[in-house]
Protein backbone atom coordinates (compact mmCIF):
# COMPACT_ATOMS: atom_id res chain seq x y z
CA UNK A 1 0.00 0.00 0.00
CA UNK A 2 1.42 3.38 -1.18
CA UNK A 3 1.39 6.27 1.80
CA UNK A 4 -0.57 9.44 0.57
CA UNK A 5 1.96 11.93 0.10
CA UNK A 6 1.23 14.77 2.36
CA UNK A 7 0.57 17.51 -0.35
CA UNK A 8 2.94 20.28 0.83
CA UNK A 9 6.30 17.99 1.20
CA UNK A 10 4.62 16.92 -2.97
CA UNK A 11 4.62 20.79 -3.73
CA UNK A 12 8.06 21.65 -2.18
CA UNK A 13 10.01 18.50 -3.55
CA UNK A 14 10.83 16.95 -0.26
CA UNK A 15 11.47 13.49 0.66
CA UNK A 16 12.11 11.76 3.70
CA UNK A 17 11.56 7.94 5.67
CA UNK A 18 10.07 7.67 9.02
CA UNK A 19 11.05 4.33 10.64
CA UNK A 20 8.27 2.64 12.58
CA UNK A 21 7.83 -0.28 14.80
CA UNK A 22 5.15 -2.63 13.72
CA UNK A 23 3.03 -5.16 16.11
CA UNK A 24 1.71 -7.86 13.55
CA UNK A 25 -0.97 -10.38 15.36
CA UNK A 26 -1.38 -13.92 15.11
CA UNK A 27 -3.66 -13.09 11.74
CA UNK A 28 -0.86 -11.48 10.02
CA UNK A 29 -2.97 -8.14 10.94
CA UNK A 30 -1.43 -4.89 12.31
CA UNK A 31 -2.21 -4.19 16.01
CA UNK A 32 0.15 -1.20 16.57
CA UNK A 33 2.44 1.31 15.15
CA UNK A 34 4.88 3.37 16.80
CA UNK A 35 7.72 6.00 14.95
CA UNK A 36 10.86 5.23 16.50
CA UNK A 37 12.67 7.70 14.18
CA UNK A 38 10.68 10.97 13.09
CA UNK A 39 10.95 11.75 9.29
CA UNK A 40 13.13 15.08 8.82
CA UNK A 41 11.86 17.78 8.39
CA UNK A 42 9.47 17.82 10.89
CA UNK A 43 6.15 19.05 10.54
CA UNK A 44 5.11 17.61 6.56
CA UNK A 45 2.99 15.33 7.67
CA UNK A 46 5.27 12.11 6.79
CA UNK A 47 5.10 9.99 10.05
CA UNK A 48 1.06 10.40 9.85
CA UNK A 49 0.73 9.20 6.13
CA UNK A 50 3.40 6.49 6.88
CA UNK A 51 1.36 4.94 9.91
CA UNK A 52 -1.87 5.24 7.59
CA UNK A 53 -0.38 3.01 4.91
CA UNK A 54 1.36 0.66 7.47
CA UNK A 55 -2.30 -0.15 8.90
CA UNK A 56 -3.47 -1.21 5.84
CA UNK A 57 -1.14 -3.61 4.88
CA UNK A 58 -1.23 -6.99 4.67
CA UNK A 59 0.40 -9.81 6.38
CA UNK A 60 1.17 -13.66 6.35
CA UNK A 61 1.40 -14.71 10.23
CA UNK A 62 5.29 -15.52 11.47
CA UNK A 63 5.13 -18.97 12.05
CA UNK A 64 6.91 -21.51 14.76
CA UNK A 65 6.39 -25.15 15.11
CA UNK A 66 3.59 -24.53 17.52
CA UNK A 67 1.48 -22.14 14.94
CA UNK A 68 1.01 -18.78 14.03
CA UNK A 69 3.08 -16.46 16.25
CA UNK A 70 2.75 -12.49 17.11
CA UNK A 71 5.35 -10.73 16.30
CA UNK A 72 7.24 -7.19 16.26
CA UNK A 73 9.47 -5.71 13.74
CA UNK A 74 10.68 -2.61 12.62
CA UNK A 75 10.12 -1.51 8.94
CA UNK A 76 11.69 1.94 6.74
CA UNK A 77 8.88 3.74 5.05
CA UNK A 78 10.69 5.92 2.38
CA UNK A 79 8.91 8.57 0.44
CA UNK A 80 10.69 9.24 -3.06
CA UNK A 81 9.37 12.04 -5.65
CA UNK A 82 8.57 10.19 -8.43
CA UNK A 83 10.43 11.69 -11.88
CA UNK A 84 7.76 11.52 -14.65
CA UNK A 85 9.61 10.14 -17.75
CA UNK A 86 10.14 12.87 -20.69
Amino acid sequence: VKAEYPPRALEEGIEASVLLEIDIDEEGLVNEVRVVEPATPEGYGFDDAATAAIFSFEFTPAETEAGPIPVTFTYRYNFVLEVAPH
